[in-house]
């Protein structure tokens, strides 16, 4: 059986990228050959993000289903117009062409046989890989390079934006945006009745009545009201890219919360639209408020279930075979002869995404076995395993940013000390100008008043003057004993004091990718990746934390690097640690192995260590560390 497999492209000329064209050709080519054959034609555009291109079976579901036909023998042929179609990037190309030599799949590419394994045409296909993934990215970067542009420079701009209108531009080309009063008003009036409690379906009727607008057009009002208290650019910031990736994850149900928004890290000060019409801290609470709402009106109970858990690790676990996430799920045992049943509670496989195409087994993994793989990624990661410097930029970031606020409160308070003692005065001046025993009273009132405002402002001054002479001390101090107690106390703090969602979008800030291959799980920080084999049903020791508090063990490793050892050491087996930044072909020699032993390969560029709680026995010539 012959799959024809179809992909459109708007990077190429138009007439060489269209379906019917491929599908054209494709069946003149089977019915040539007498040939029965299926198509897989997938319509939908190629992602616009590079990194999606890593991944062969992202938004193309009709691929998908021709590689499960594949493994299934239903295909033993498989025709493309071009090679490219298949994928431009080397390592999914690899994989792809792995899969088809495996399975001895005749590649043909237009009238063309392909021969996968003539040295020849594997270096040929190699280059010409290459040199379309060097095109693709070209082509991106081209594409997006003004609009990180103006995200960096807080100048993203909508079309058009309720509460501004746009009234030309300036001599640099940019809109000029100004402020309509009376938009301004129904906008604070929207915002006073929607944090009274009022429903957007009754504020389009308090809004609205005077034009007399038809009820059937209510949900449609409300739903653009809804919108409009969505927009977090009336705080006068914008997000940036990292911001905005996170909003659209909470938008998408992928994570419960936003709270993790009021960093300020995650803003940037809008020109366009300057005016602050509601804090950030409200915009937060309302967007989530918002959420909720249409949560409830659009989820079933089963989506509820699934999206709204409360658990470190829901939504942020995805299948290495399809992509559809992992969601906590109660799960029921039989029931037993007494009468009853026992229930558990597991991380749980999305049916959503065509489940008969994925091979993913087992579907399910019980919460306990999971959130002990996050406890100790997370206290290796940032202990033990992540780049120093970047901590300690990191914190004296923070320090920095506190240090500008406190000073920023300072002058605040300075003023209104000066601004009150001003006013004294004047009292004072009129006070001995006036005989009036009526106006003596209120002005000795007044004064009175203004004197405890001035002596609490300076109750207030001290304290933020000692604040900010504590952090230009610790701003001063030996960086990575700095350091080190920074994250002393952010491991201590998620362990023992943030809840479970604060949990959660700690993962989220450190995670970039988390995903399952059958029984292993790979967690992916960026630069790091840690590789976890889940049937060994991990436990973390707190007595780990009990060495971190006491400084005997992990103090000196990260300020003096000593006691290597004892550091990188779980369960009394040395946590292996492998670079992969070496010269050469130490990446495809890694991919190489992780596909023969484990049965899956990962996308390694970029990343600069393999962190591994697995043995990797047989894996030879590369640089494994062992501490000293």
């Amino acid at each position: 059986m012959l799959g024809i497999y179809c992909r459109t492209s708007k990077e190429r000329d138009i007439i060489t990228s269209t379906i019917l064209q491929q599908r054209t050709a494709g069946i003149k080519f089977a019915e040539k050959h007498n040939l029965e054959y299926v198509l897989y034609e997938e319509e939908k555009s190629a992602s616009k993000n590079p990194d999606d291109e890593l991944d062969p079976f992202r938004d193309r579901p009709e691929f998908a289903s021709l590689i499960n036909d594949i493994r299934n023998r239903k295909i033993t042929q498989v025709w493309v117009w071009e090679t490219s179609r298949l994928s431009r990037n080397t390592y999914a190309s690899a994989f792809i062409f792995n899969v088809f030599e495996k399975f001895k799949i005749k590649l043909f590419e237009n009238q063309k046989e392909y021969e996968l394994t003539d040295p020849q045409i594997k270096m040929t296909r190699v280059i010409l890989g290459a040199v379309a993934e060097y095109e693709r990215h070209l082509i991106i970067n081209r594409t997006s390079r003004g609009q990180k542009k103006q995200f960096e420079e807080g100048r993203k701009v909508h079309q058009k934006l309720y509460c501004y209108e746009n009234v030309g531009k300036d001599k640099n080309g940019y809109a000029i945006w100004k402020p309509v009063e009376s938009e301004i008003e129904t906008y604070r009036y929207i915002l006073r009745r929607y944090k009274e409690g009022a429903s957007l379906t009754k504020i389009v009727f308090e809004v609205y009545e005077m034009n007399k607008i038809e009820k059937s057009l209510y949900g449609s009002y409300a739903a653009r009201m809804g919108t409009v208290l969505r927009k977090h650019q009336y705080t006068g910031y914008q997000l940036n890219e990292e911001g905005v990736e996170l909003y659209k994850r909470f938008r998408k149900h992928e994570i419960n919360s936003i709270q993790i928004l009021k960093d300020r890290k995650y803003w940037i000060k809008s020109v366009p639209y300057p005016l602050e019409l509601i804090t950030i801290e409200e915009w937060i609470s309302i967007a989530e408020s918002l959420q909720i709402r249409g949560s409830k009106m659009n989820l079933t109970k089963k989506e509820r279930l699934l999206k709204a858990s409360k658990d470190i690790g829901t939504g942020i676990i995805t299948c290495g075979d399809c992509g559809s996430r992992f969601y906590y799920k109660e799960q029921k045992t039989r029931i037993y002869k007494a009468g009853h049943r026992n229930y558990y509670y597991t991380y749980f496989h999305n049916q959503g995404f065509r489940p008969k195409a994925c091979n993913q087994f087992p579907r399910s993994f019980k919460i306990g076995h999971i959130n002990e793989i996050m406890k100790l990624a997370y206290f290796f990661f940032y202990l033990v395993f992540d780049d120093t410097n970047e901590l300690m930029n990191e914190s004296q970031r923070l320090i920095r940013h506190r240090q500008i606020k406190v000073k920023e409160e300072i002058n605040k308070v300075e003023k209104t000390i000066e601004k009150t003692g001003k006013r004294i005065d004047k009292f004072q001046t009129a006070l001995e100008r006036t005989d009036d025993l009526e106006i003596i009273n209120v002005l000795a009132k007044s004064i009175s008043q203004s004197e405890q405002k001035i002596e609490e402002q300076s109750v207030t001054l001290s304290k933020l003057k000692i604040e900010y002479e504590k952090l230009a001390e610790k701003f001063s101090q030996n960086l990575l004993d700095m350091t080190f107690y920074d994250v002393k106390e952010k491991i201590n703090d998620w362990f023992f004091k943030l809840g479970i969602e604060e949990q959660r979008n700690e993962l989220i800030k450190m995670i970039d990718k988390c995903v399952i291959f059958n029984h292993h799980l790979i967690i992916d920080t960026g630069k790091l990746l840690f590789l976890f084999d889940i049937d060994q049903h991990y436990v973390f020791d707190m007595k780990l934390l009990e060495n971190l508090n006491k400084g005997e063990v992990y103090k000196k490793y990260f300020t003096k690097n000593e006691n290597k050892r004892k550091a990188k050491t779980f369960n009394d087996k040395l946590i292996l640690e492998v670079n992969l930044n070496l010269k050469g072909d130490t990446k495809i020699r890694v991919l190489e192995y992780m596909a023969q032993k484990f049965g899956f390969g990962y996308n390694l560029i970029g990343k600069t260590k393999l962190i591994s709680f697995v043995s990797l026995a047989g894996i030879q010539s590369l640089e494994i560390k062992m501490p000293d």
